[in-house]
């Protein structure tokens, strides 16, 4: 996972291994000084790979997330204060891997996804537990906020992606049902008309980049024979760049979803920010 604070001036990672079988190898979560490239915080994760990580919306707290998709090994959830450099708080989460996390825009709370299906509320500066979503059946890696913060998203590995009134606990639409094409990246745009979504192969050919405006379905872009496994869109909301396991990058145009460029690595890419 990667994730800017929300003035830009730190970038935090999340490192992990996440091979089948072997010893569980420790995972490392390291924050930077983006502007002069110093490193402020190196902490291994013992015995799990560190997953995720979010920001705050105020940029006083960075939580990170860990655990293991082949091992079963607690998913536990840290809380940095940034200010001061100190653990604020560090608690199991999940029974084993968390996969996603992502705070409230304007709001009080934080939500974990895990490997075993529950997506969770906790509170975001004490860490206390504040319900969850029972009805979620597949390992959860998407999540994200509506920009009012008052509906979640989720996507989870079976390629079903919901729309939950956060404030009722109840789920507000199903976008789609289970494709088999696990949903890996997900986003609002800045005025929360339109949600965005990659996926992996599945079953089928292609990867692809899903929307859908107002709860209604768009026309899907191929993304060819690959896996897609993140998505972020520009602060300023005008385009967004997707990741994929064959080493693109691709950037879109956001209103459109026209594609504007194609950047190539010799790695893929796993996560953006």
């Amino acid at each position: 996972g990667l994730a800017f604070s929300p003035d830009g001036r730190y970038l935090a990672a999340a490192f992990g291994n996440q091979e089948n079988s072997g010893p569980i190898a420790a995972g490392r979560f390291r924050v930077w000084e983006v502007a002069r490239r110093r490193l402020v915080l190196d902490r291994e994760v013992p015995s799990a790979s560190a997953n995720c990580v979010a920001f705050s919306p105020d940029g006083e707290r960075l939580v990170c997330g860990s655990g293991s998709w082949n091992h079963d090994v607690p998913g536990r959830l840290l809380i940095w204060n940034v200010s001061t450099g100190e653990v604020a708080s560090e608690f199991e989460a999940h029974p084993n891997a968390v996969l996603g996390v992502a705070f409230q825009p304007q709001g009080d709370l934080l939500v974990t996804s895990g490997r075993e299906g529950k997506v969770r509320f906790w509170d975001a500066r004490s860490g206390r537990p504040r319900g969850e979503l029972t009805d979620v059946q597949a390992p959860v890696v998407a999540l994200a906020f509506s920009p009012d913060g008052k509906r979640l998203a989720i996507g989870d590995d079976l390629g079903r992606l919901e729309v939950w009134d956060v404030a009722a606990r109840k789920r507000f639409e199903t976008l789609s049902p289970v494709t088999y094409k696990s949903i890996r990246g997900l986003a609002f745009t800045s005025d929360g008309e339109t949600l965005l979504a990659t996926t992996k192969r599945g079953q089928q050919k292609e990867a692809n980049l899903l929307a859908w405006e107002r709860g209604l379905p768009l026309p899907p872009v191929p993304l060819g024979e690959t896996e897609s496994y993140c998505l972020a869109i520009s602060p300023d909301g005008g385009t967004l760049l997707v990741g994929c396991q064959n080493g693109t990058a691709k950037l879109f145009e956001t209103a459109t979803r026209r594609e504007l460029q194609t950047l190539q690595s010799d790695k893929p890419f796993f996560c953006l920010a």
